[in-house]
C-alpha cells in the first residue's frame, strides 16, 4: 500500500479538525493501566447517566462477521467466559445507546453494535459519559471491524480465532492485542494519537498488515521466531526498530527468510514516529 504522501498529510489535518469537533481523552494518559483499575460503571462527570445490559446467550454459528461502531469516550472489547456477547452500556446521552442485530444463516452469524446517530453526528464534550464494555466468546471464528470516533480504547483478542480484522480510529488512543490469533488479514487506520498492536505469540501463517497513522505515533510489538518484513511509506517523523536491518525504506529482521512464516507489514504515516519492537 503505497499512499501519497500528500494525500496522508490532508488526512491527518482531517484527523485532527476532527479530534477538535470530538474531544479525545488525552492521549499521553498511560490507558492500558487506567482501564485496567477504573470500572466501567463509574464516572466523575456527574451527569445523570444510563445503564443498558444487552447479552447474547447462544448462537449456531460458528464464523461471525462483527462490526462495532463506537462513537466517543472510552471502549473496552475481550473475551466472554459465559455468553455469547455481553455487553454493558453506559452514557449519558440516549443518543449513544447503542442498537444491537445478530442474524444467523447456517454456520455464519452477524453481530452489529452501533449508536442510532451516525459516528460524524456525535457531538461529545468533556463532560460526558459513553462507555462500552463488550465481551465476545473466544471459541468462535471472527472477521471483525471496529469504527471509533474519539476514544481511549482496549481491544483485547489474545487467543481468538481471527479470520480477518480492521480497525479504524479517528482521534484517541489504542491498545490492540492481537497476540496469538494468527490473524492472517489486518488493517489499522488511526487519524491522531496512538495505537500499539500487539503482534506477538504463535504463528501458523503469514500475516499480510496495513496499518496508517495521521498524527501521532504507531507501536507494534512483533514475534523474534518469524520472519518480518515492514515496509514504512510518507512518515514525516522517525522510525525506532532496534534489531532491524534497514534496506531504503523497508525493515527486515536479521533471519529474513529462514522462518515458516513471515509477517508484511505495509506502514504509512504523516507526521509522527514508527517503533517496531522486537519480543
Amino acid at each position: 500500500m503505497k499512499t501519497n504522501h500528500y494525500l496522508l498529510c490532508i488526512v491527518a489535518l482531517s484527523a485532527i479538525l476532527f479530534h477538535s469537533c470530538i474531544p479525545s481523552p488525552d492521549v499521553k494518559v498511560n490507558f492500558k493501566n487506567d482501564l485496567k483499575d477504573d470500572s466501567l460503571l463509574n464516572d466523575t462527570t456527574g451527569k445523570t447517566s444510563n445503564l443498558f445490559l444487552q447479552s447474547i446467550e447462544y448462537g449456531k454459528a460458528t464464523h461471525i462477521f462483527t462490526k462495532i461502531v463506537f462513537p466517543a469516550g472510552r471502549i473496552r472489547v475481550s473475551s466472554s467466559e459465559k455468553e455469547f456477547m455481553k455487553g454493558e452500556f453506559k452514557f449519558s446521552n440516549k443518543e449513544w445507546k447503542p442498537e444491537i442485530l445478530y442474524t444467523e444463516e447456517g454456520d455464519t452469524g452477524n453481530i452489529t453494535i452501533e449508536p442510532r446517530n451516525r459516528i460524524d453526528n456525535i457531538n461529545f464534550n468533556d463532560n460526558d459519559t459513553c462507555r462500552w464494555f463488550i465481551g465476545l466468546n473466544p471459541e468462535k471464528k471472527y472477521s471483525m471491524e471496529i469504527q471509533a470516533g474519539a476514544c481511549k480504547g482496549d481491544i483485547n483478542l489474545e487467543n481468538f480465532n481471527l479470520l480477518d480484522f480492521n480497525f479504524a480510529l479517528g482521534a484517541g488512543q489504542v491498545n490492540i492485542n492481537l497476540k496469538n490469533t494468527s490473524v492472517p488479514k489486518l488493517e489499522i487506520s488511526v487519524g491522531a494519537g496512538k495505537a500499539t498492536v500487539d503482534l506477538t505469540g504463535t504463528w501458523k501463517n503469514n500475516l499480510e498488515a496495513k496499518i496508517a497513522g495521521g498524527v501521532g505515533e504507531i507501536e507494534v510489538h512483533l514475534p523474534k521466531e518469524v520472519d518480518v518484513k515492514a515496509e514504512v511509506n510518507g512518515l514525516l517523523g522517525g522510525v525506532e526498530a532496534d534489531g532491524f536491518i534497514k534496506r531504503g525504506n523497508k525493515y527486515i529482521n536479521s533471519t529474513f527468510g529462514k522462518a515458516d512464516y513471515a509477517l508484511h507489514l505495509e506502514i504509512d504515516g504523516a507526521i509522527g514516529k514508527v517503533k517496531l519492537i522486537r519480543e
